[in-house]
């Protein structure tokens, strides 16, 4: 289980289930709407606050995944066109 919290509330804003090993990473997307999370179950998946499931299940790695980063260009960065 991921869950979301928000400084002041009592329980999570939001759950997300759907990983079968440890979470070893989060990290938000650049404009904060999507959370990207790796695991020991050999998966990372992109979560939207949107959903209750994930919008993404990427599972072609070979093994544990300890860490994700998001693209530095792009839209809702400061790389916008590149």
């Amino acid at each position: 289980m991921t869950y979301v919290c928000k400084i002041g509330e009592n329980r999570p804003i939001k759950t997300f289930s759907g990983h079968e090993g440890e979470v070893n990473c989060v990290k938000w997307g650049p404009t904060g709407s999507l959370l990207a999370s790796c695991s020991d179950d050999i998966t990372a998946k992109i979560w939207s606050m949107k959903q209750e499931r994930y919008v993404h299940d990427l599972k072609d790695h070979a093994k544990e995944i300890y860490t994700i980063r998001w693209s530095p260009t792009g839209p809702g960065t400061s790389n916008p066109n590149h």
